[in-house]
């Protein structure tokens, strides 16, 4: 049935109908060339894929909708196939002067992240490594879905903290529902790629869902 969601691992046959999504999500053609977007999407989906043990994916009849990634940091998740994949992505976007300044701006963003991380001085035994739902398709129960399989499985691995980065423009109202708690908020400038700035988030909770203490 069309509206049926069902929900599995990714697959390669997946990776164009996510990377379409992220694209839109993130509004990438609103600060850079078609191409580049095109480009930028592939080698951020290539950059979760590297950083994850668990992915689900939500589909609706065979077109992916949706898809959340989970991190355990007790584990190596060292993959030679998506290794290979991230590094002709990161090629592919460097290859050309405007690639080089988008990549740039976003390697900022990553080291952003990782300074609310050590801020936070806490252990974590988990990251929500990636969560997107398809614009339509946002209030329509999937990214509940997605959620609560992901914290099965860090329940299941017995993962006693997890935490996320997220950022203004997306629902961060979604995880305080849950249960996550804001433990870090940074102010960065989208200058020269947009004007304006962006709120960069960490989120925290302990598995499943309960409040961070």
């Amino acid at each position: 049935m069309k509206n049926h969601v069902n929900f599995r691992p990714i697959k390669p046959s997946d990776y164009q109908a996510l990377q379409q999504i992220i694209c839109k999500t993130w509004s990438y053609e609103e600060f850079t060339t078609k191409k580049i977007a095109k480009r930028m999407s592939k080698l951020y989906l290539a950059s979760c894929l590297m950083n994850q043990n668990f992915t689900c994916v939500a589909l609706r009849g065979n077109e992916p909708v949706g898809i959340i990634m989970a991190k355990d940091k007790r584990k190596k998740s060292f993959s030679l196939r998506y290794f290979l994949r991230y590094v002709r992505s990161v090629l592919g976007v460097i290859v050309s002067k405007e690639g080089r300044k988008v990549a740039s701006k976003f390697k900022d963003l990553e080291s952003v992240d990782q300074k609310l991380l050590s801020q936070s001085k806490l252990h974590f035994d988990g990251e929500l490594a990636f969560f997107v739902v398809r614009k339509d398709q946002r209030g329509s129960g999937v990214g509940k879905k997605l959620f609560d399989k992901c914290m099965e499985y860090m329940d299941g691995q017995n993962m006693k903290r997890f935490y996320l980065f997220t950022d203004s423009t997306c629902n961060v109202g979604f995880y305080k529902h849950q249960g996550l708690r804001q433990i870090g908020e940074h102010q960065y400038s989208l200058k020269p790629l947009q004007r304006g700035e962006l709120q960069l988030y960490l989120y925290a909770a302990n598995s499943p869902g309960r409040l961070c203490k």
